[in-house]
């Protein structure tokens, strides 16, 4: 009686544990993807402000 309910437990375990790996796996991914993103959007930025202290400068001289 006592095997079959270990038995039953450890399934129940392994189940939780495979559902909680391919959640982390899945944010893992968005995470990835967010990165790449906001890498994208901060190379942008960088470039503009490179653009508007290259026009400021160029106003003053």
């Amino acid at each position: 009686q006592l095997k079959p309910k270990v038995a039953k437990q450890q399934i129940v375990g392994l189940i939780t544990l495979e559902s909680i790996e391919t959640s982390l796996e899945k944010w893992s991914q968005l995470l990835q993807n967010i990165q790449s993103e906001i890498t994208k959007e901060l190379q942008i930025v960088k470039e503009t402000i490179l653009a508007v202290k290259s026009h400021v400068k160029f106003r003053l001289s």
